[in-house]
């Protein structure tokens, strides 16, 4: 297999294997679903454990079902730090109004189940 890499040759563009293109990456995918699926990631991986874990699980339990405004909102959540974001939801301190929505009062009566 002389010119491909890791056995993948460009040439054959995916043709080689009909029916066996991975879901993730089609371009027919919408942004509702990118953002939902990059909402996930960041969720999962926040850099705190503590914060991996909470919102992991959350996003796992909410994120499906979630609109597009849900999207958006939950978006600008995780755009906060992690230690706010523990703040809130440890009851340290209250969320501004600004960010007092719906997703946020579910995400505060959320409770993190192993």
């Amino acid at each position: 297999m002389a010119g491909c890499a890791f056995g993948a040759c460009k040439w054959r563009g995916g043709a080689h294997y009909p029916g066996r293109e991975s879901p993730a990456m089609t371009a027919k995918e919408d942004g509702v679903e990118k953002q939902r699926k990059r909402l996930l990631y960041q969720s999962r991986h926040r850099g705190i454990k503590e914060s991996d874990l909470f919102l992991g699980a959350f996003a796992d339990r909410y994120l499906l079902n979630f609109t597009a405004a849900q999207l958006a909102e939950y978006e600008a959540i995780l755009a906060e730090t992690d230690d706010i974001l523990i703040n809130w939801i440890y009851g340290r301190v209250a969320p501004p109004a600004a960010r007092d929505g719906a997703v946020m009062r579910l995400l505060l009566t959320f409770r993190y189940r192993r």
